[in-house]
């Protein structure tokens, strides 16, 4: 994985995230060589409702303007594209739906093996900033957690360590006001 190298080289990664939902492959092309002239050290494409078309329209235009990895960072199964260089493999650590805890990654890995996509394994921990759950707080079905919650944070966190997790993705979703990842 190109993770570990880079973090014990460098001490911090950037990675740019790319939402196919949010405007078109060509456009997500530019945002990505712009993100790569800055200094970012991946691209990440996925959003709470990409599906797989668009995901791998996105994809494939990123993949001819950049040399920087791509890693699907996918809300299910349908976000998936042939042309990642990998995905996060992803448990969203809060959720109290089945489908986020093992669900959609059990329809998508045979897709996965199949395209040869390389995963890292990723627990991801929601965050509530605001009195209006974001869309990943209700799609994704959530126990809540807020700011100042610093134990149960940690104790998904560990959990997440404690299955083989190789990182942790905080975020507070889409407005939500930040997001922060750990590698262990």
């Amino acid at each position: 994985m190109f993770i570990k190298p880079l973090v014990q080289a460098e001490g911090v990664l950037h990675f740019t995230l790319i939402d196919p939902d949010q405007q078109s492959p060509q456009k997500a092309a530019e945002i990505a060589a712009s993100a790569e002239i800055y200094g970012s050290d991946g691209i990440m494409i996925g959003g709470s409702t990409a599906r797989y078309d668009d995901t791998n329209k996105t994809v494939a235009a990123i993949k001819k303007s950049c040399k920087r990895p791509t890693i699907l960072f996918p809300a299910n199964a349908e976000g998936i594209s042939k042309h990642a260089d990998y995905i996060f493999w992803m448990m969203l650590m809060n959720s109290q739906n089945r489908k986020f805890l093992v669900g959609e990654q059990m329809k998508a890995a045979p897709y996965v093996k199949q395209l040869g996509i390389k995963t890292i394994p990723m627990g991801y921990i929601v965050v509530s900033t605001s009195a209006r759950p974001t869309t990943v707080e209700r799609i994704g079905n959530v126990d809540k957690i807020l700011p100042e919650d610093i134990d149960k944070v940690t104790a998904y966190a560990l959990t997440a360590q404690y299955y083989g997790m190789e990182c942790v993705y905080l975020e507070a979703g889409s407005h939500g006001g930040f997001t922060l990842s750990l590698y262990y």
